[in-house]
């Protein structure tokens, strides 16, 4: 397995970051997160559990209390419901984190790479054993 985004690689050997490699075996979390706009017409209806709990988690290994409160928002996840028109959410940014037990990394991503990151964050997903599933 080989493959590629920006500054990270995941080979057999493990995810190596700008800051050192991850082990497979000893990655903890690999988390994508999407930020939207949601523009006029639209509204809230429904919140991802999912995507709240994961958020927390590595908000909490990146940042303690403050850091899981903070990730548990922003990894909450917002369908909307339709009101005559069709709603208009528009993806502004992104955000990948990967974690062990001794480390972490995270990176904002822009708009036009979003993607290809979340592609890339399910392939360490898949190649990390405790994770994929």
């Amino acid at each position: 397995m080989h493959a590629r985004f920006k500054d990270l690689t995941l080979d057999d050997e493990g995810l190596h970051t700008p800051d050192g490699l991850m082990r497979l075996s000893e990655i903890t979390a690999a988390e994508f997160a999407r930020s939207t706009v949601r523009e006029p017409g639209t509204s809230p209806a429904e919140t991802s559990v999912p995507g709240v709990v994961g958020g927390a988690v590595i908000g909490g290994v990146v940042a303690g209390a403050a850091g899981a409160v903070a990730g548990g928002l922003i990894g909450s996840t917002i369908e909307t419901e339709t009101g005559g028109e069709d709603p208009y959410e528009r993806t502004t940014s992104g955000r990948i984190a990967f974690a062990t037990a001794d480390a972490t990394y995270s990176a904002d991503i822009p708009v036009f790479d979003v993607e290809a990151a979340e592609a890339f964050v399910g392939k360490v997903r898949a190649a990390a054993p405790q994770l994929a599933g």
